[in-house]
């Protein structure tokens, strides 16, 4: 199958150096850590500002992401579906097991050389190039964020998404680590998932974190079992286990008059995907989780449940 090969050899061979620098620099936003990080830092906004209505279009417009009053869903739930869409994608690139292109971009004369190292890691990755990884990823994330939060009107916010998303897409494809199709499928998938996550929270009756870490944790699984437990699948598997167990001890903080949790129940069975996560990957599965637990914990302690 043919994924774009000419117009992936036109760029490498057509565009001056400095573009290429430009694009290693960009495609960082598409980076695993990166989209954590924006999908963390999102939730304890969201948290924490959960019943203002800064935004000038949220009001009576009701979305699976923005309820009709134009509060915000309580919990961390963008961490949530950012940690199911990493997830998912993960899961369709072992099933495709499409290879990358053969093309190495050199390190253009105007990176520096303190900076080739860095230029390098942004150009040189393994594993499967279908979907792109980058591409899902950051149309998961920068979508969430443009769907959810307040600032400004709903049409600016994603037009904002769209710039950073094709601008990250563009990009690896400068850096020649994917092909046109592989990019355009990472943001029809990305696409796809918001769609669908999104009916899944419409329907669900459970909070919204509870669902959106469980689908995480359902993706995770079976992420690690497509790829053969990589430890980056065991990583999101520990870390929304984590997530759900310390959500079911501190979610009453978000909302006091919801009904019974079980607590103990939902502890010990996260403890116990953890311990065997860390058995299977060590220390960064238990790092993982840790995250997980303080990326609910951390929002809970800061709102006002008052609010």
């Amino acid at each position: 199958m043919d994924r774009g090969s000419v117009v992936l050899e036109w760029l490498v061979d057509g565009l001056p150096e400095w573009t290429v620098a430009v694009a290693a620099l960009v495609t960082r936003l598409g980076d695993v850590a990166v989209l954590v990080a924006v999908a963390f830092v999102a939730s304890w906004a969201l948290a924490r500002g959960r019943r203002s209505r800064t935004s000038t279009d949220t009001a009576g417009r009701r979305t699976p992401f923005v309820p009709s009053d134009g509060s915000s869903p309580v919990g961390p739930w963008v961490l949530g579906l950012a940690i199911g869409g990493l997830s998912a994608v993960i899961v369709l690139k072992y099933a495709f097991a499409l290879p990358r292109p053969s093309v190495v971009v050199a390190v253009p004369t105007v990176v520096p050389a303190p900076l080739e190292p860095w230029f390098v890691s942004s150009v040189t990755i393994g594993g499967y190039a279908f979907p792109s990884g980058h591409a899902a990823g950051a149309t998961v994330v920068y979508g969430l964020v443009a769907l959810s939060a307040r600032v400004g009107t709903r049409r600016l916010r994603l037009a904002v998404a769209s710039v950073v998303v094709l601008a990250v897409s563009l990009s690896r494809l400068v850096v020649a680590v994917h092909y046109p199709l592989d990019v355009v499928a990472g943001i029809a998938v990305g696409v796809g998932y918001l769609a669908g996550v999104g009916w899944l929270l419409e329907q669900a009756r459970g909070d919204r974190t509870t669902v959106s870490f469980a689908i995480a944790f359902g993706l995770a699984a079976l992420a690690a079992v497509a790829s053969g437990f990589s430890t980056r699948a065991l990583q999101y598997v520990a870390l929304s286990a984590g997530a759900l167990a310390a959500w079911s001890v501190v979610g009453r903080r978000f909302d006091p008059g919801a009904g019974a949790r079980p607590p103990v129940a939902f502890v010990v069975a996260g403890v116990a995907v953890v311990v065997t996560c860390f058995v299977v990957a060590g220390a960064t599965a238990a790092s993982s989780a840790l995250f997980g637990v303080l990326a609910v914990a951390l929002p809970a302690l800061s709102v006002d449940p008052a609010r």
